[in-house]
């Protein structure tokens, strides 16, 4: 049920948790492993729904449109998030739960069945929330930027959300968050880490250059890459998820 694991840059979505994982953060992709192609039938929409100049973006499959050189390139999914908050410590998840879905939902032995089993457990409505978006167990939704970014093909975690939250940046989140997303959706119908990546700059710099961040944000992200690393960041996606997911869903920490 895996999706493509690609590194650190910013990325994911669970309509897309199937198959395909990318892993996201600074800038460069870095490992990428491919699965079985099934797909889960969950549809979340991140942070109070995703939306762009055409429709509300749920996941329902980017168009492979050839816009040039980057033939998986589709610059009408452009999405951006409704949500304008980044927050850490939300006290929503316990590591048991974040490692539970990543084996059930991410992870090489995860299937469909095993991810719904997860997602409809009510006592992981709460945790989901902040994992992926949408809503609480109550029903209020939660309007915090989400730890995953989905789409339909990758799913990419949001290590510049918890790098720049753990930096006291939040201004620089929504900005980080959103290019994640765009970044994803219109490069969605991309088969492999080679052409995501090219897609990804073409994209940055058409469909998605509204959410080019600002010096003051990547000035900052370097010359905290350290301390942001030792919180957010692992060697891979697998030890890198349950760093950034805790420090985002789980309890509140001194430096959060």
């Amino acid at each position: 049920m895996l999706k493509k694991l690609i590194g650190f840059v910013s990325v994911i979505g669970l309509g897309g948790l199937a198959g395909v994982t990318a892993f996201a953060g600074c800038s460069s992709t870095v490992t990428v492993t491919d699965t079985d192609a099934g797909t889960t039938t969950t549809v979340t929409d991140s942070g109070g729904s995703k939306v762009d100049a055409k429709t509300t973006a749920a996941d329902t499959g980017p168009s492979n449109v050839d816009s040039g050189p980057n033939t998986c390139y589709d610059p009408t999914q452009a999405a951006s998030y409704k949500a304008t908050t980044g927050a850490a410590g939300q006290n929503v998840c316990t590591p048991a739960q974040v490692t539970g879905f990543f084996a059930d939902c991410i992870d090489k032995t995860a299937d469909a069945t095993k991810c719904k089993a997860y997602s409809d457990n009510a006592a992981n409505k709460n945790c989901m929330s902040c994992m992926v978006g949408g809503n609480y167990g109550d029903g209020g939704l939660n309007l915090n930027l989400p730890g995953l970014v989905l789409t339909d093909k990758w799913t990419f975690l949001n290590i510049n959300l918890c790098s720049y939250l753990v930096l006291k940046q939040p201004q620089c989140t929504v900005k980080a968050s959103n290019s994640l997303l765009c970044q994803g959706e219109t490069c969605g119908a991309c088969e492999d880490q080679a052409s995501l990546a090219e897609c990804q700059k073409t994209s940055a710099a058409d469909a998605c250059k509204d959410f080019v961040q600002e010096k003051a944000c990547t000035d900052a992200l370097t010359a905290g890459k350290a301390a942001a690393d030792a919180v957010c960041r692992g060697t891979d996606f697998a030890s890198s998820f349950p760093k950034t997911i805790n420090y985002l869903c789980g309890p509140p920490t001194d430096g959060g």
